[in-house]
């Protein structure tokens, strides 16, 4: 029996909990490809939709391990569990690869350990491939989560501002098209064109081209005002 790292114990508790591979590896140090591989071990599958742990063993699929972290880690064996399948009579069962592994290193044939080094590159290859496809597919979960999330608030707010313009057109206001606030009349800056032709009407000395003189220009508002008032 080899000692199992407290850590990687609460990742499988984290799992028999209902906790998925990738919020496990979080809450952990433990990497999401190593989670994996200590699920399979516990003859699990990680369901690659959900990321949640599954145990064929057992009748609602759902892990069991003890309450306590420290006891995981003591009842831990290297050894794989069988998990029977419903494979045809004939073919292997689940964990008999290890088990012909284990036999192979201690069977003293020289092609039996050349194939046994072939095997054991192709099984690390193969574990590395398959830890990156998992990290992939978390990612990948990750990001439809975020991007699902993204779209639903965006929704949430098209109904919102639906729902305030139909409460502008019940209370009678026309929609805007414009973010400038309209100027009241006669409010706006006047031209000098406008200018000249008001001291023309009113006999005021103003020349015809060029700057306009200050004291017109404040005859002119002098008069408005006036007006307004």
């Amino acid at each position: 029996m080899t000692a199992m790292p407290i850590e990687h114990a609460r990742a499988l508790a984290l799992l028999a909990d209902g906790t998925t591979a990738q919020e496990a590896s979080s809450a952990t140090t433990v990497p999401l490809g190593r989670i994996v591989q200590l699920a399979r071990r516990q003859g699990w599958t990680i369901h690659p939709a959900t990321g949640l742990a599954i145990d064929p063993l057992e009748d609602d699929k759902k892990p069991v391990l003890p309450d306590d972290v420290a006891a995981i880690a003591a009842t831990w064996t290297d050894k794989p569990r069988l998990v029977p399948d419903n494979s045809p009579a004939g073919e292997p069962e689940a964990g008999s690869v290890d088990d012909l592994l284990a036999d192979a290193r201690n069977c003293d044939d020289r092609q039996v350990q050349t194939a046994l080094g072939r095997a054991d590159t192709a099984i690390a290859k193969l574990r590395d491939i398959y830890t990156l496809a998992a990290e992939r597919i978390a990612a990948e979960q990750q990001r439809e989560a975020v991007r699902q999330a993204a779209l639903a608030e965006v929704e949430q707010l098209e109904r919102q501002l639906a729902e305030a313009r139909q409460r502008a057109r019940d209370a009678g206001a026309k929609p805007s098209r414009s973010s400038g606030t309209a100027s009241a009349p006669g409010s706006a800056t006047p031209t000098d064109k406008q200018i000249r032709q008001w001291a023309r009407e009113n006999g005021v000395a103003c020349n015809p081209v060029g700057r306009l003189n200050s004291d017109v220009r404040a005859a002119y508002a002098d008069a408005h005002r006036a007006v307004a008032v």
